[in-house]
């Protein structure tokens, strides 16, 4: 495998990840939310997919902060997406009260959790690598 193909299989795979373990701990704390098909489910599904298809555009992308504000396109694209699967699941619920409701629960329980992988995702979209960046530190070994 190449380099790039390991950062994306490791790219969508932690962000999958990290998303489903916040919200299947959102849903066993916070009492709104206690149907895990309902929230941990769909969030999963639509964070693999719009994670599969963001790498390939983000990483490239070569101005960090550009990176971010794609990153964070990408959440409020999902959270839109999700919106939808509300009007489809919650019965006379329409597409906007959908969408509202999730770009503002989504900011609320899901932002911070943004906020702690985004780092993460701007250097995993980056082209180099870990193993080059720990060859480019200085060698502090005391020399014989």
């Amino acid at each position: 495998m190449t380099e790039f193909s390991l950062r994306y299989l490791a790219f969508v795979v932690t962000t999958t990840l990290a998303v489903f373990s916040y919200s299947a701990l959102a849903t066993s704390v916070l009492p709104p939310l206690q149907d895990e098909l309902f929230v941990v489910t769909p969030l999963t599904v639509l964070t693999f997919v719009f994670a599969t298809f963001a790498f390939p555009v983000v990483s490239l992308v070569r101005f960090f902060p550009a990176r971010g504000f794609l990153l964070y396109v990408v959440f409020v694209g999902e959270l839109v997406a999700y919106g939808g699967v509300l009007m489809l699941s919650v019965p006379f619920t329409t597409l906007s009260h959908g969408i509202v409701i999730s770009l503002y629960s989504g900011h609320l329980f899901g932002f911070p959790l943004l906020l702690l992988l985004l780092p993460f995702q701007v250097w995993l979209t980056d082209g180099t690598s870990l193993f080059k960046w720990l060859r480019e530190l200085p060698d502090h070994r005391p020399r014989a």
